[in-house]
């Protein structure tokens, strides 16, 4: 009898070994990618497998699974409300999890009166959930992939995913949001939104692009950094041609960094003050040139303005005064508000091909959606000289953008950029709205869609505030004068006293060097505006080249209180500066 006890004792432990132990699954191999977080999820509880033998990794996770999942890693709470979908009853396993989920804003169904429990969950479903279950915490720069862009509703998720290394996409640039989420997948994902360390930000100088004036592929671009002593390159995502990255970035700016894996994901203008006691670590100043900025050490005393770093301190530009002569008021739609703001960029803003343009050369950039005058514009006035070339021959020491984007284009302004500025400056009175700025020739029409007046096809007679459209060029009539000349105002590479192309917003006049225009053009821009007018005399236009229409937009008589349009030039200059 003790030999048989023996015997059976002896089977039993025997069916024991070959029996796997909890979370043991035979269908995860041990170098399988989620391995680890099949272990980790059985020892929270948050799974048992789909038996004792089996976890079924590559099986579609269905929304009520992840639901579940999400419900045990919380501690199977209670929820107060029962769920109101018609396809969820108290008799299901999933009933408790949905009732939770919808209580804590985990998920809203798919309507008002579905959960659809058992349909596959998406991978951007996915992502969602798990954005959601830790609180909907902040995200912001860009995401890697090609297939997810800002538009889509799980942006915010998904970058949320990046940043906290949650999700590392099916490449290195597809997501591929709407393939089938598994269950290797979700409890990989809760593993890491549970145990990774999102990477830490760290301070640096933007560079530039890498081989600047002989690249023009803009998604495959590599850019350039310099942070802890060293440069770094990295790529930036381009979200489908939004590139909200490589837009807010300026060659020799410091910036908070966030990248994950080579990418970078987000930047954040980096805070500059006075230094009120010298440094301990090393000390950088910054260059800022055509073709990319540099770093080289230096010395530092009290009163700099810098970027302190926890490893360096970099020396930066501080903040700069500049006061125009005449001022408009930001959304006050009247042609002489129209025309004062016009004016507050003139003689302070070089002229930059693209300038006023985003990055990718599509729209307004944040400076032409912004009130006032960019201190880029003034700061970049006053590093210059009248030697400056708005396109230097060498194109990797130019500031044109000699390939698809615009690397400069927060330096200046071009004619469609300083009129689309203007608009804006006189429609809108707040920043970040969406911009005026168009292609020359659509300027006018564009303005008449906005109901601010009318656009007729012909010359005709040009009046104060009218914006006459051409190929390639967009100007803002101040008038007619008595012997037809035409003052105006505009952006354009006008060749300063040495020959060199830069001039930028300007007053100058349609006719002969000896016509009222131009005397009074003479006259404004050497007394407002000295410190220009001693780099570049007047333009003098030909009507030739200037009267070629293609839209000639001007203001409703509604939005003339002020009776600028009746006004001669001469006049109304008076009536603008007061002299």
């Amino acid at each position: 009898m003790k030999q048989i006890r023996f015997f059976l004792a002896f089977l039993l432990l025997a069916a024991l070994a070959v029996i796997p132990g909890r979370g043991a699954f035979t269908d995860v191999p041990q170098d399988a990618y989620y391995k680890n977080p099949v272990d980790w999820a059985v020892s929270k509880g948050v799974t048992d497998g789909v038996s004792e033998t089996e976890f079924a990794p590559d099986a579609a996770c269905t929304r009520a699974q992840i639901v579940g999942f999400l419900w045990k890693l919380a501690g199977r709470p209670e929820a107060e409300k029962a769920a109101r979908f018609q396809d969820v009853s108290p008799e299901d396993w999933y009933y408790e999890p949905i009732c939770w989920a919808v209580e804590t804003g985990v998920t809203d169904g798919v309507s008002e009166s579905e959960f659809q429990p058992d349909r596959t969950c998406t991978r951007c479903e996915g992502a969602a959930f798990l954005y959601k279950f830790y609180g909907r915490a902040a995200a912001a720069g860009a995401v890697p992939f090609t297939d997810v862009s800002r538009s889509d509703w799980y942006h915010t998720a998904v970058l949320w995913c990046v940043e906290n290394g949650i999700v590392s996409g099916m490449t290195p640039t597809v997501f591929a949001p709407f393939e089938v989420f598994t269950r290797a997948h979700i409890v990989t994902m809760l593993c890491r939104a549970e145990t990774a360390t999102p990477p830490e930000p760290v301070t640096g100088v933007y560079l530039g692009v890498r081989g600047y004036g002989a690249v023009s592929d803009k998604n495959s671009m590599v850019h350039r950094f310099w942070y802890q002593g060293a440069e770094h390159t990295c790529t930036i995502p381009s979200e489908g041609g939004a590139y909200t990255i490589q837009n807010q970035l300026q060659e020799g700016a410091v910036y908070r960094l966030l990248f994950r894996d080579g990418v970078l994901l987000n930047a954040e203008p980096a805070e500059t003050k006075a230094m009120t006691e010298l440094p301990t670590v090393p000390v950088y100043q910054i260059q800022k040139q055509p073709g990319g900025a540099a770093v080289s050490p230096a010395a530092a005393k009290t009163g700099d303005w810098v970027v302190e770093a926890a490893d360096a301190v970099y020396r930066t530009d501080g903040p700069i005064s500049y006061t125009p002569p005449v001022q408009g008021t930001p959304g006050l739609k009247t042609v002489r508000n129209f025309l004062l703001t016009a004016l507050e960029p003139v003689g302070t803003t070089l002229y930059v091909y693209g300038g006023g343009w985003n990055w990718q050369d599509t729209a307004a950039d944040s400076a032409a959606r912004s009130i006032g005058v960019s201190e880029n514009w003034v700061r970049f006035f006053r590093s210059q000289d009248q030697s400056y070339d708005y396109k230097n021959t060498d194109a990797a020491r130019s500031f044109y953008p000699f390939g698809c984007w615009n690397q400069y284009h927060y330096h200046g302004l071009d004619c469609s950029g300083y009129v689309g500025w203007a608009v804006y400056n006189t429609v809108e009175s707040a920043s970040g709205n969406a911009g005026y700025v168009t292609f020359a020739d659509r300027q006018a029409q564009l303005l008449a869609e906005k109901g601010l007046g009318s656009c007729s096809g012909s010359v005709g007679t040009l009046l104060p505030g009218d914006v006459f459209s051409m190929k390639g060029h967009v100007w803002i009539s101040l008038g007619t004068c008595s012997d037809g000349s035409v003052l105006i105002l505009h952006s354009t590479p006008s060749p300063s006293r040495s020959g060199s192309k830069g001039g930028g917003v300007q007053i100058s006049a349609i006719g002969s060097s000896g016509s009222e225009a131009a005397r009074l053009a003479e006259k404004y821009m050497a007394a407002c505006w000295p410190e220009w007018y001693g780099r570049y005399p007047i333009r003098i236009c030909e009507p030739e080249s200037y009267l070629s229409c293609v839209g000639h937009f001007t203001w409703s008589d509604s939005l003339d209180p002020d009776g600028c349009k009746t006004m001669t030039p001469a006049v109304l200059m008076q009536n603008l500066f007061g002299f």
